[in-house]
């Protein structure tokens, strides 16, 4: 049951978030997969399944690992970061231009604890390289913010006793967050030449290092934190420690985890969360002030659409989220500028009931799977309904993940 469970919670919040915009081309298709090398497309204008292989990604790597180069985001820089003799806590970091050879060294004592020996992390902006490290066994550490090209220290005592770091998507803010359950998060602002510190005490907090992810304008903090149950907390606070939205649960795994919001604006976040019944709530948030507004619960399946204006949700009448009762309605709601507004309600044709859905990114149809596997798109101009194809109950678990992507030819994607 359990299993179950997770693996419908997983399935459905990946539906929640925008699709990206595929590349610009005629045709269009799912990609189906169980996250393998092997997964399933179909043409959204034809329904021709193909069997394709799935290259995996390779992100850059801004980190380092002991000894290894860690590549500038902005390109022209790397360190490695060395210990001449391991018997010593000395150690050294090098940056070197893999263009003209220019190099520069930072030296600092680092001593091993429970929770490892610090980090040393790129900006995003390649002007800042921030290195933690331990000054003593209890693990305390202290922070250094090192100019490029130069290595120039600025210094910080941050007084947590260990953490990790991550950085907001324009480098101008540094997160530390605590590696143990309660405590507080450290904001600190590296535009600002004093370098303030400011604090967010959360209380109730898991630890877990799930991602931490920013508002478009860089004003709020979106923190997951679980203590290994299949459900995750959610907590939103402003650069200055304010928190606005503290400690719901959302129905995402630390197993397996899945972000269970998307920014409408710089202010205003769409939220899938639990109910205290468990069941499923699509909500709407002001993350400034937390004010709350549920646009519909509970409920089977939704879709929101790639400019965040419109939102396909199938209302339900489960009574657990593990146990979705069938339903064949969608409700259709669309942003004013301030709160979503329902448009209308239409009936799916399979009375079998709906699995998930999907919108295209061109917003041209939303995309539902049925119960048995069949797939329908539903033309948002003229509201009216086809059927691209069944699809083989032999694809089994494939079948768990569902998104747009580009159409490729068969064997390679």
């Amino acid at each position: 049951m359990w299993t179950s469970a997770i693996v419908l919670a997983v399935v459905t919040l990946r539906l929640l978030l925008p699709q990206q915009p595929a590349h610009a081309q005629t045709s269009q298709c799912l990609l189906f997969s169980n996250f393998d090398e092997v997964g399933y497309q179909v043409e959204v204008a034809s329904g021709a399944l193909t069997q394709v292989t799935i290259q995996p990604e390779h992100s850059p790597v801004y980190e380092a690992e002991p000894g290894a180069p860690a590549l500038s985001p902005t390109g022209g820089w790397q360190f490695t970061v060395q210990q001449p003799d391991r018997a010593s806590p000395q150690q050294v970091l090098r940056l070197e231009n893999t263009g003209t050879g220019q190099q520069a060294a930072f030296s600092f004592e680092s001593v091993d604890t429970v929770y490892g020996s610090g980090e040393t992390l790129w900006s995003p902006d390649g002007e800042h390289i921030a290195l933690s490290y331990a000054l003593t066994m209890d693990g305390s550490e202290l922070l250094h913010l090192l100019t490029v090209p130069d290595l120039t220290p600025r210094s910080i005592d941050p007084g947590l006793q260990s953490f990790q770091m991550s950085w907001s998507p324009s480098g101008r803010y540094l997160l530390l967050e605590p590696r143990s359950e309660g405590g507080e998060f450290v904001i600190i602002d590296t535009a600002d030449d004093a370098l303030p510190v400011y604090r967010a005490v959360l209380p109730n907090f898991y630890n877990s290092s799930l991602p931490v992810f920013w508002s478009p304008d860089e004003t709020s903090i979106i923190v997951y934190h679980s203590s290994g149950d299949i459900w995750t907390a959610f907590t939103v606070f402003d650069v200055y420690g304010k928190v606005t939205i503290d400690g719901f649960w959302v129905p995402s795994s630390a197993f397996d985890f899945a972000p269970s919001h998307a920014w409408v604006d710089d202010q205003h976040l769409l939220v899938r969360e639990l109910t205290d019944l468990g069941l499923y709530a699509l909500t709407f948030y002001d993350a400034s002030t937390g004010a709350r507004e549920v646009i519909e619960t509970p409920y089977n399946a939704s879709a929101i659409s790639s400019d965040l204006r419109h939102i396909a949700v199938s209302p339900s009448v489960a009574t657990t989220v593990a146990s979705p009762a069938a339903s064949r309605r969608i409700r259709f709601y669309e942003f004013s500028g301030e709160s979503y507004r329902p448009t209308r309600t239409v009936l799916f044709p399979d009375p079998n009931g709906i699995g998930r859905m999907l919108w295209l990114a061109d917003g041209s149809e939303l995309v539902v799977l049925s119960g048995r596997n069949i797939l329908y798109a539903y033309a948002s101009q003229d509201r009216s309904w086809r059927q691209i194809r069944a699809l083989e109950p032999d694809l089994g678990e494939v079948l768990w993940r569902m998104e747009q992507v580009p159409c490729q030819a068969a064997s390679s994607l």
